[in-house]
């Protein structure tokens, strides 16, 4: 299992929650975590970049990811870009890190 400074170092709280940088790959054939590139999470998305699809597919990967609602996850910077940085409203790094460390272990 990887180090959770790892996960603590590459996920930013902020007043308002945490910050997840976020590349995206799309047009995958499925949707997953590739693992961390250049101090971001690399994501797989099998949706395409049209209308917001992909975006929306990521969303719903973290908010699975890391078990918290989808009503907390939002684009910060980036909406139409690889590179993201999206903020999970209310929650720390210290409370989604383990769940990063488990899916990076197992990619």
């Amino acid at each position: 299992m990887l180090n959770s400074k790892l996960s603590v170092t590459l996920l930013k709280d902020t007043k308002e929650g945490c910050l997840v940088p976020v590349i995206v790959a799309p047009r995958a054939s499925k949707t997953r975590l590739i693992g961390i590139y250049d101090a971001h999470l690399k994501i797989a998305v099998a949706s395409p970049p049209v209308d917001g699809k992909a975006n929306d597919e990521i969303i719903r990967f973290l908010a699975k990811l890391f078990d918290v609602p989808r009503s907390a996850i939002f684009i910060k910077k980036g909406d139409t870009a690889k590179r993201k940085l999206l903020i999970i409203l209310g929650y720390c790094a210290k409370s989604l890190g383990p769940a990063l460390d488990v899916a990076l272990a197992n990619v």
